[in-house]
This record gives C-alpha cells, sequence and structure tokens, in this order.
C-alpha cells in the first residue's frame, strides 16, 4: 500500500472542500469562521452586509459549532 505524500494528500483535501464548496446552491450564502459554519440566506446577507459593513452577526438560518485549532476563516472580500 502506498502512503501519500503530505503534498498529494493536501491536494485531495482541497479538491475535497473545493466539491463541498462548489455544491453550495446560489441562494445561500456560507461564512466560516475559526470556530462555526453559518449559512445564510443570499439576499437578507447581502442586506445585512450593506448596512452593517460587516459579518460579525450575519442573519444566520443554520449553524454548526466546532473546535478545529487548525481551520481559519478568511477574509470576507478573498
Amino acid at each position: 500500500m502506498n502512503e501519500l505524500t503530505n503534498e498529494q494528500e493536501a491536494e485531495k483535501l482541497a479538491k475535497k472542500i473545493k466539491r463541498c464548496l462548489d455544491s453550495i446552491p446560489d441562494k445561500f450564502t456560507v461564512v466560516i469562521t475559526n470556530s462555526t459554519i453559518q449559512v445564510c440566506l443570499k439576499d437578507e446577507f447581502e442586506e445585512y452586509f450593506q448596512e452593517e459593513g460587516d459579518i460579525d452577526n450575519p442573519p444566520t438560518i443554520a449553524y454548526e459549532v466546532f473546535k478545529k485549532g487548525n481551520v481559519r476563516g478568511c477574509d470576507s472580500q478573498l
């Protein structure tokens, strides 16, 4: 059994994450931080973002909390 190199394992992981993100329907916006995944209706999120100018407390319809030290959120502008 061949063991994957770190690079090969990282590539597989990136592809899995991309497939997951690609499957998000356009009507939703997903906010990922280092401890939560929040799912918002896109229109409500856009309105909130225009009014508030940040994503600190978006109108969330579903969320999951997790404690994973190796996951980081990213800037909403990316």
